[in-house]
């Protein structure tokens, strides 16, 4: 998270995909500490989207810092990857969120 937001702040990534990488961060943090508080196990096993998400930022931030310090065909690769690590941060979230509120409805025993 700390190489996404330097090089968001040094200009290298956009702003909104800063904010979405660590939005989703702070996401689960909040929801595994929901669930401690409701009194329910937090089991720690990232989702298959999730591993591919984590993967998709390694590459992009491997990507983005050698666009920094090589010329070459680096820097053309950047753009594609941020879309893609946008959208599948977008699905990772969404699909922390769909698995909390199915834990949450079992808890309130809602159908």
């Amino acid at each position: 998270m700390s190489v996404y937001v330097a090089l968001g702040v040094k200009g290298e990534l956009p702003s909104w995909l800063v904010i979405l990488v660590v939005s989703r961060d702070v996401l689960i943090l909040g929801g595994a500490l929901l669930l401690l508080m409701l009194r329910q196990s937090v089991k720690i096993a990232p989702l298959p989207i999730s591993k591919f998400n984590t993967a998709a930022q390694i590459v992009l931030a491997v990507v983005a810092l050698g666009a920094l310090a090589f010329e070459g065909p680096w820097s053309a690769a950047v753009w594609p990857l941020t879309l893609a690590v946008g959208a599948t941060t977008i699905a990772s979230g969404a699909s922390y969120l769909l698995e909390w509120g199915r834990r949450l409805a079992d808890i309130s025993g809602a159908p």
